[in-house]
């Protein structure tokens, strides 16, 4: 009998400082395929996430554990349940850079937690892994993701003129964005004063 995998121990684990990030778990794969599923969710990114299955998501699950390309981590609200998956992809220590991405369930939106899990992973970004640069990509007509990258602090770079051809036929420009660490703002004015845990990623060991 083959033994179960194991999740691995993140050992910074509600140390971040949103308290909103952990290591993906195997029982995570039915909140992941809620928002692959969602026509509104998905339907704006680069890749065909609605025909992703259980099996799918338990593979992508269990890879994360020991990429050693990749971060990528659970959103999870305040009772540890599965609201997103937060990530830096393409970790790259000789440039300097990775490259952002965040899915978020429906249900999340307008709770403020994807902003406070994209400053915790940013903060990973530029304090622990010492990067000077990270980036992303963002379909020209996803509205709501701009407006959110925008408040989270990308800077707009330019547009990649309809470099991706959508379902319906057409082409649409993507858009490039990034944060370079001089200007990461962790918002530490959206907590009363003395409520914030030290954002101790000392411990977190980088396997690239």
């Amino acid at each position: 009998m083959t033994e179960q995998l194991k999740e691995p121990v993140l050992p910074t684990g509600r140390s971040f400082r949103w308290g909103c990030l952990r290591s993906l778990r195997e029982e995570d794969a039915p909140g992941m395929l809620e928002w692959m599923h969602d026509p509104d969710v998905a339907d704006k990114f680069r890749f065909d996430f609605m025909s992703m299955d259980e099996a799918d998501a338990l593979a992508f699950i269990r890879s994360s554990w020991d990429d050693n390309e990749s971060i990528h981590l659970a959103v999870v609200g305040e009772d540890d349940g599965y609201l997103g998956t937060v990530s830096l992809k393409h970790v790259d220590v000789a440039q300097s850079c990775a490259e952002y991405a965040i899915a978020m369930v429906a249900r999340s939106h307008g709770t403020g937690v994807a902003l406070k899990a994209t400053r915790d992973i940013l903060a990973l970004a530029f304090y622990s892994l010492d990067l000077h640069r990270v980036y992303l990509n963002v379909r020209a007509d996803n509205g709501r993701a701009l407006a959110f990258y925008n408040k989270a602090g990308f800077v707009r770079e330019g547009a990649a003129r309809s470099s991706l051809r959508v379902s319906s036929g057409g082409f649409v420009d993507l858009v490039w964005l990034s944060m370079l660490v001089g200007e990461f703002d962790f918002g530490t004015t959206l907590l009363p004063a003395g409520s914030l845990v030290e954002c101790d990623l000392g411990e977190f060991k980088w396997r690239g």
